[in-house]
């Protein structure tokens, strides 16, 4: 099987995420989240990496307490920032084990099964839709 596919997988609100590794800037301890009026759901902020507002955020719903870890993503020319309790683990996957998703989050692309689990990978390039307007 070619593991053709590096994901960071972690765990937030009972679900299972995935994120290519190559979209991943770095992953920050503690960050520093600045409020921000009116955000959306689950936006929580804002946090300043490398000098840019990065919008931070939950991939589910608003949690309203500190993250130990932010995911950096880049988004475009953006940056995103994904609040989350644990740092994630680092998995090869063969990516044509993937499968066409068709819920209700318009940032993911595709599911995976991993060890009974359903892994929801996230594209990077959706989550621009994730924003500080209303």
């Amino acid at each position: 099987m070619a593991k053709d596919l590096k994901l960071l997988v972690f765990k937030q609100g009972g679900t299972v995420w995935g994120l290519p590794v190559g979209n991943i800037s770095e992953v920050i301890v503690e960050p520093e989240i600045f409020p921000i009026p009116q955000p959306r759901v689950n936006v929580s902020g804002l946090v300043v990496y490398r000098g840019q507002p990065a919008v931070a955020m939950t991939l589910s719903e608003k949690i309203d307490k500190p993250f130990k870890y932010g995911i950096v993503i880049r988004s475009g020319a953006q940056y995103k920032v994904l609040l989350n309790d644990e740092p994630g683990s680092l998995l090869d996957i063969d990516a044509s084990g993937l499968s066409a998703y068709d819920g209700d989050f318009g940032y993911v692309r595709a599911t995976l099964k991993n060890n009974g689990d359903a892994v929801l990978i996230i594209d990077p390039r959706r989550l621009s839709k994730i924003g500080i307007e209303k």
